[in-house]
């Protein structure tokens, strides 16, 4: 036995409770088209990148004799990978992502340019 396993197993826990519960805001702002949309999904998929290999560090210090990227976690942090790849630049570049997701965003101000105070 291992005392590091239940803060380990509580952590992961949360953290997927977390992703679960912002995965359906994220769903939210999708639908909505709202103009948080592609910040909010590239935080989402950048600290999942972050966390599955703190996630395979953490479970080699409480399982020292198992590989820290086995398969599974290669197989994994691999498709997030390339969802990244594909997506973020995507979010940040595109036209199509900037025409969509308009709604709720704040007004601007249109402060009367000197000629016309004048």
């Amino acid at each position: 036995y291992n005392v590091m396993w239940a803060p380990l197993l509580i952590g992961e826990i949360v953290f997927n409770s977390l992703m679960v519960l912002v995965s359906v805001y994220l769903i939210y702002l999708f639908f909505t088209k709202h103009y948080w949309f592609p910040k909010v999904y590239i935080i989402i998929i950048s600290i999942a990148l972050v966390f599955i290999p703190l996630d395979a560090w953490l479970l080699k210090i409480v399982m020292p004799n198992e590989p820290m990227f086995g398969p599974d976690t290669i197989k994994e942090l691999a498709r997030t990978l390339v969802g990244a790849v594909i997506w973020v630049p995507y979010m940040l570049l595109s036209k199509r992502v900037k025409a969509t997701f308009i709604e709720k965003r704040p007004s601007e101000k249109l402060e009367p340019s000197p000629e016309v105070v004048s």
